[in-house]
């Protein structure tokens, strides 16, 4: 029969050339066909399909091996581009470390049309769609997390879940459920796969069940933050206790955080008791006493600090007593440190109480917002005997843990 013909391996017959009819001197050409019909087919055939390759150091032009399609990239630099390999070339990466895929528009187009910080045991699959172009085909992370950026992130700015709560070991211990939320600059998505207990009595250390301090011991009377972090290169997720509500002291990797809450601890180290609603509203258990000042000069501002985070919303229990004698009005006014209210007249905001021929005091449940240092200025009417003004916490509304 007549030589066949053909573009792609799948034009071939199987049956040819027929040993009686065929003729032995149409040998090199069924050979010069086979391989055309092989180029045709794998047009980038210039190195092993499906086979792992040398590893290669990142680099702003990636450069993939030539001895496979499958290969590590190892070191720090950011990529922005991958030297052609063939219009329709498939590469698969896996990236040892953390680096940042740089999106372009042509040159290097990834999902969500947004940079991706690699993390170690992260695997993508590019195309060469025109030469010297790359597209992302899929990205899987190693924490089985998906892909996350600031603008399609799968986690919200207000937190999911992390509710706060006293463990078994209700003096030490703090529970923190399972949830997510972004970051406080908004870049990475923070997700706590499950529920996580943190000791506040040892030093931090990574996972459940482990210490969570940031730096020193535990002390009394202190209001500490409860932090959510992670670490970008491996994508883990813990919980950390620190004094401080802005800066605290990051364990060694860890790059990303995001304040979640508060605990205060009483005069025996405790955790004082509390309940956390899952919003942004804590309730002490017992009311924490946090003013009790008998030395009251009539109408005259004096600071006190509260039990609750900077810059959060207090609910208390305010108190003006005179033990010594009944006064024809009696007021108490609490107010933000450094508001400009006057102590002498009623206001419209802050917190004010005042009654007319009150049988020696007055007081009342209420709110009112704390500056940095989660201070507040208070006053009483004293136009006579001894006045005590009491201000117990009831708990606060913590607005940062919202709005960081």
């Amino acid at each position: 029969m007549g030589l066949e013909t053909g573009t792609y391996i799948s034009d071939l017959t199987i049956t040819n050339p027929v040993g009686a009819s065929d003729p032995k001197s149409q040998g090199d050409d069924h050979l010069r066909l086979i391989k055309k019909v092989i180029k045709n087919t794998f047009p980038n055939g210039d190195k092993p399909i499906s086979q792992k390759g040398s590893d290669v150091a990142s680099a702003s032009a990636l450069v993939p091996p030539s001895d496979g399609d499958y290969f590590d990239v190892t070191g720090t630099t950011a990529i922005t581009s991958i030297n052609t390999q063939g219009i329709g070339s498939i590469i698969r990466v896996h990236f040892d470390g953390i680096l940042t895929l740089t999106h372009h528009a042509t040159d290097l187009v990834l999902p969500g049309a947004a940079n991706i910080t690699t993390a170690a045991g992260d695997e993508c699959l590019f195309i060469e769609y025109a030469t010297g172009d790359w597209r992302c085909l899929s990205y899987t992370k190693a924490s089985g997390f998906p892909i996350i950026t600031a603008t399609n992130a799968v986690e919200s700015f207000v937190p999911r879940g992390l509710k706060l709560s006293n463990d078994t070991d209700a003096d030490n211990d703090v529970n923190v459920t399972a949830g997510g939320v972004m970051d406080a600059t908004n870049a990475l998505a923070l997700t706590l796969a499950s529920e996580i207990t943190k000791q506040i009595d040892a030093a931090w250390a990574v996972g459940d069940n482990a210490g969570g301090i940031d730096t020193g011991s535990v002390a009394n009377d202190t209001v500490y933050a409860v932090w959510l972090i992670a670490r970008s290169d491996t994508s883990v997720v813990d919980v950390l206790f620190s004094t401080s509500f802005t800066s605290p002291t990051m364990p060694t990797n860890y790059d990303y955080k995001r304040l979640i809450g508060f605990v205060e601890t009483g005069g025996a180290l405790n955790i004082r008791a509390f309940t956390h609603t899952g919003g942004d509203y804590f309730r002490y258990t017992t009311p924490v006493n946090d003013i009790n000042d008998s030395s009251i000069t009539d109408d005259t501002f004096e600071t006190g600090t509260l039990s609750v985070p900077p810059n959060s919303m207090a609910h208390i229990y305010g108190v003006a007593a005179n033990a010594t004698a009944n006064t024809a009005t009696a007021r108490v006014h609490i107010k933000t440190k450094g508001a400009g209210e006057t102590a002498a007249t009623a206001n419209s905001w802050g917190y004010d109480i005042s009654v007319g021929n009150a049988a020696g005091g007055v007081g009342g449940i209420g709110t009112v917002l704390v500056d940095v240092n989660k201070q507040v200025e208070y006053a009483a009417e004293e136009a006579s005997g001894t006045v005590t003004v009491t201000i117990s916490t009831i708990g606060c509304w913590m607005f940062s843990r919202n709005n960081p």
